[in-house]
């Protein structure tokens, strides 16, 4: 059930976490909660670097619900769990980089999103 409950709280913060790039790809006024908070409304590369992350995102969302078994995309078990354990180290990159952004509302908003998504990759990589 723990593995579950994870892998849909990590779902749910990919598709939130997508939403908002879309905001910032739409050249909404959020550049201060992303991309260490430098602009306002993202310039061309920026706004390129968040649709990468859109697709990122759903790669991730893949691995988490293979790995939880409530998708069977990738038939792989060591495959997915290595896939696993690379969404948790990248996850924890995500903490620390969040963590220490010069935009304070970076700091505040996305260091919090980043540990949800962290520990839930974590619950799933020791699972």
């Amino acid at each position: 059930m723990v593995p579950i409950a994870a892998a849909m709280i990590a779902v749910f913060t990919l598709f939130s976490l997508s939403l908002f790039q879309v905001g910032l790809i739409a050249k909404k006024p959020w550049g201060k909660l992303a991309w260490g908070g430098n602009y306002q409304v993202l310039p061309d590369k920026l706004r390129i670097a968040s649709v990468a992350s859109i697709a990122i995102y759903i790669l991730f969302a893949v691995v988490f619900l293979e790995k939880a078994g409530l998708i069977s995309v990738i038939n792989n078990e060591a495959y997915t769990q290595n896939a696993m354990w690379f969404v948790a180290i990248y996850s924890g990159l995500g903490i620390f980089l969040n963590a220490i952004s010069r935009s304070p509302l970076e700091r505040k908003v996305m260091t919090p999103v980043a540990l949800v998504l962290g520990v839930c990759a974590l619950i799933l990589a020791l699972g």
